[in-house]
């Protein structure tokens, strides 16, 4: 796998619950059933629901295998090339969010 960049400010945006969202942000969680306790977080003006990103390995060969993504929670592709990673806080009530690219 290639070297990643990842773009990030390194501030930690809080979870929101799903009853913050607006109605149009909430019809694109449909498959959600207890929406209201469900967590979120918003990044470049979308809603991700955390839920929906890939866990990155834990074991040592896979995490050397993701280069510079080992040291995030999760990541979320958006095409061949790129995507989101996120990194939980210690306190798991919010979240760091990265663009990367390869």
């Amino acid at each position: 796998m290639s070297d990643f960049r990842i773009i990030t400010n390194n501030h930690y945006r809080d979870l929101i619950y799903g009853y913050e969202l607006s109605e149009k942000e909430r019809t694109d969680f449909d498959y959600i059933d207890d929406i209201d306790s469900h967590s979120f977080f918003k990044y470049r003006g979308v809603v991700y629901d955390p839920g929906e990103f890939m866990r990155t390995p834990q074991n040592e060969p896979a995490r050397q295998e993701l280069n510079g993504l080992s040291a995030w929670h999760g990541y979320q592709s958006d095409s061949f090339f790129s995507g989101i990673v996120i990194k939980y806080s210690e306190d798991f009530e919010s979240v760091k969010v990265g663009l990367y690219l390869s």
